[in-house]
């Protein structure tokens, strides 16, 4: 190579040099920078950033909030109970959270009943993976190496290949570690998980207090059981707490994670537990950990949480009782007749009218088994039935607002005749009556006249029935109005609107409709509607909880957060004179000789004056579970308010299936009227009390 060729090559490494030199210049330079800006600049920032990540938030230590009634009663309280939880720690290698599944395992026992048969095979095939394929069988190693089915099918088809025998030799030992490891991988940063929450020992609970530095994120602490105090009284409709096993619940885990909580943390999922599971649950301490050089964690409270909020119920608990008692008793004495084999259920919801509380929400069944009682109030909000002739004074009034008849009209109950059908009469021939007295004896031809009027046609014997498509959906339109076959508003989750047939049946069912034989209801609803009618058409939304309150540290004052107070819905467009007619014929039910709850109310000196509705409903059950609703029973129902004149206590009173309705002329039965006596002066001797 010749020199002038050798200076060429020289020349051009050196600038290549250079060129490399200036870029790593800059590369050094803007790490520099960079540097400088993380750690003069931006330090607050990412100090900030880091110390958020140190944060590690435990609801374990903070007990939900407890329920009173009325009068300040603890309704629901807590327990404190000893857990056992993970919480991962950043940095955490997996030889050191293998060691802490160990370590716990030798501290705690594990009840080995609480893990599945999938859950051994899953440990088995973890430990054995390079052995275990020796328990497929050929078509299916065939199938995977052929692409036919993926690698999870594959291993679901391996562990499911295991022989039990195989599986139920399995160590205990290491069955336990496997469990606890399964549990510490749902945890993450500030994610805890209950490793075990149920009968932890003292032994348990102190050795792992005692080992805890040498277990990262591992932590004895209390948490806290739901005590009722008041044992099952309406304990449905107060609803219910998940355990920590069963955790978040898996439809609406998502939403709940959003707003920060742990997979496994409790919450409620039904009743008030649920609606107001927003200031029942408390609120997180907030810890700062930093890890020592030893591997230990020092532990530092940067923001103090707060239990749950209490919830002030509108429900006098005494008086709650009171109801259920009543109930209980006159359901075993009406079950002293042959004929009410099938009479189990009774339920009472009472409201004040003016305000919208709820004085009682009572559900009671009878197991003839076991002889015994159980709460089941939470059907007042989503159970549906069959009301009768209660809802008779909606039918009326909604023939006032549709213009098929004015106050004080009379119609002719009579018997009545159309082409091929059965006869349709009322429980008696009434004669020429007005609307009052189609009330107070419970005329059904009044009805089916006015809905006949309603619909566009007339009665003509032995004639066509004749009711224009669209008149069902009009009465609809004004029974919703007092609230039946709608949302009543309640502060309860689910609550039924009731089961509602089709918009243009039969016309024979739209007359069913008006006597309280095709839509059914709750009893929450009939117990707004008959408050509607109670506050002159102006329906007001019904609640259980009065305030929701944050109590002081020493417990000596209180912060009101929610106070549930009078909230109209809606007013019936309907002048007073229409409301006074329809009250005058519910007074005539309680306070006239023929009038159909009579001896119940004056008729056995009630020493104030109500006014009520009673019905009879034919209805089809299931007794022998085969599916077929073939036994035909009645439905009995009673709605009232008092005092007539100023009324603070409005109520309905439901009793499914208390007789066989082979034939209307058996259901003799008046314990709903009586039920509805009892309770009501039950409630103005609470008031004396008072």
């Amino acid at each position: 190579m010749n020199v002038e060729r050798e200076n060429q090559i020289t020349d051009t490494a050196k600038w290549r040099t250079s060129i490399i030199i200036v870029i790593m210049g800059i590369i050094m330079l803007v790490y520099g920078m960079r540097l400088f800006y993380i750690q003069v600049i931006e330090h607050d920032v990412y100090a900030k950033e880091f110390n958020e990540q140190s944060r590690i938030a435990y609801s374990s230590n903070q007990p939900r909030g407890v329920i009173v009634d009325a009068d300040g009663n603890v309704v629901v309280s807590n327990k404190p109970v000893k857990n056992i939880i993970y919480t991962y720690k950043k940095g955490t290698t997996d030889e050191e959270f293998n060691t802490i599944a160990e370590t716990l395992a030798s501290l705690i026992e594990v009840d080995l009943s609480v893990v599945s048969d999938e859950d051994r095979r899953l440990f088995y095939y973890q430990l054995n993976e390079k052995t275990v394929e020796q328990y497929a069988d050929e078509e299916t190693k065939l199938a995977y190496a052929a692409g036919e089915i993926d690698y999870d099918e594959y291993t679901k088809a391996i562990m499911a290949a295991i022989p039990a025998d195989v599986i139920s030799q399995m160590d205990a030992g290491v069955i336990e570690i496997e469990y606890i490891r399964t549990l510490m991988n749902q945890s993450s940063i500030s994610k805890s998980v209950t490793i075990k929450a149920e009968n932890v020992t003292e032994e348990e609970f102190a050795r792992v207090a005692e080992h805890a530095g040498m277990m990262p994120g591992v932590e004895a602490s209390l948490n806290w059981d739901r005590e009722y105090l008041q044992g099952e009284t309406m304990q449905t409709v107060i609803g219910s707490v998940t355990t920590s096993k069963q955790g978040l619940p898996a439809e609406i885990a998502d939403y709940y994670l959003a707003l920060g909580y742990n997979l496994n943390e409790r919450v409620g999922n039904s009743g008030l537990e649920q609606f107001y599971e927003e200031y029942l649950r408390g609120q997180a301490d907030t810890y700062a950990y930093e890890k020592r050089e030893d591997g230990t964690y020092d532990k530092t409270l940067l923001e103090q949480g707060h239990a749950g909020y209490q919830l002030n119920l509108t429900i006098d608990i005494d008086f709650q009782k009171q109801v259920e008692e009543i109930i209980q008793r006159q359901l075993l004495e009406e079950r002293q007749s042959a004929a009410a084999s099938n009479l189990t259920q009774t339920f009472v919801t009472a409201i004040n009218p003016q305000t919208g509380e709820v004085l009682a929400m009572a559900g009671q069944e009878y197991n003839p088994e076991t002889n015994e009682f159980s709460d089941v109030s939470i059907l007042n909000a989503t159970g549906n039935f069959q009301m009768g002739s209660s809802v008779k004074p909606a039918t009326v009034l909604s023939g006032y607002q549709l213009g098929a008849i004015t106050p004080g009209q009379y119609l002719l109950d009579e018997a009545l005749q159309f082409k091929g059908t059965p006869l349709k009469k009322s429980w008696k021939i009434m004669g020429n009556i007005s609307d009052v007295d189609a009330l107070r004896m419970s005329s059904n031809a009044y009805m089916w006249k006015m809905i006949i009027q309603l619909g566009g046609g007339s009665y003509v014997p032995n004639g066509e029935l004749y009711i224009a498509d669209g008149t069902l959906p009009k009465l609809r339109h004004t029974f919703q109005q007092y609230g039946l076959g709608v949302e009543t508003g309640i502060d309860l989750p689910n609550e039924s609107t009731g089961f509602i047939g089709k918009d243009n049946p039969d016309p024979g069912l739209v007359l069913d409709f008006g006597i309280g034989q095709y839509d059914q209801y709750t009893p929450l609803q009939m117990a707004q509607y008959v408050s509607t009618i109670a506050n002159n058409g102006c329906r007001v939304e019904p609640y259980l909880v009065d305030s929701v309150v944050a109590q002081s540290s020493d417990g000596s004052s209180e912060t009101v957060l929610l106070e549930n107070t009078r909230n109209i819905l809606n007013c019936v467009p309907l002048d007073q004179a229409h409301f006074d007619q329809i009250k005058e014929g519910m007074r005539q039910v309680t306070s006239l000789s023929d009038g159909t709850a009579y001896s119940e109310f004056v008729g056995s000196g009630a020493a104030y004056t109500a006014g009520g509705k009673t019905g009879t409903a034919e209805a089809y059950i299931d007794p022998d579970g085969d599916g077929q609703y073939d036994r035909k029973v009645f439905n009995i129902t009673f709605i009232g308010f008092a005092p007539f004149d100023n009324p603070e206590i409005a109520l309905v009173v439901v009793v499914p299936s208390v007789q066989p309705a082979d034939d209307l002329s058996i259901a003799s039965s008046h314990m709903q009227a009586q039920i509805a006596r009892e309770v009501m002066d039950a409630y103005f001797e609470s008031k004396k009390s008072q």
